[in-house]
């Protein structure tokens, strides 16, 4: 056991464990549409990826970011707020109204002040 793990004692563990509370996570996945129509995807995209900033700045999305696969999940989203919330905005995603997007929602449990590291 390192010197840091040996600092992670059960009662650590326990009081971070107690900090945790319940969000919500999002993902995307390949909607029925053919993507035949390259000029209206770029332009659904936009509206997409603004639908997506706005969330952001209301402070409801915490995390959010595409796959890089390029295979039938999309992307992924963690949620600061309800189930009925994340549903009603995500249903008004411009790339799901037009069947280029489907959605899936579960709860998830996280620990307040996780954060991605930057650059």
């Amino acid at each position: 056991m390192s010197a840091a793990e040996s600092e992670i004692t059960p009662e650590f563990i326990e009081q971070q464990v107690a900090r945790g509370r319940e969000y919500v996570v999002s993902m995307f996945t390949l909607g029925p549409r053919e993507r035949n129509d390259a000029a209206l995807l770029d332009e659904l995209q936009i509206k997409h990826l603004q639908h997506i900033f706005a969330a952001r700045q209301a402070g409801i999305l915490v995390v959010n970011g595409p796959f890089l696969h390029g295979g039938n999940l999309r992307g992924l989203s963690i949620w600061n707020a309800s189930h009925e919330q994340v549903a009603l905005h995500l249903q008004s995603d411009p790339m799901v109204q037009a069947g280029f997007l489907r959605f899936e929602i579960y709860p998830w449990f996280g620990i307040p002040g996780d954060t991605l590291p930057g650059a």
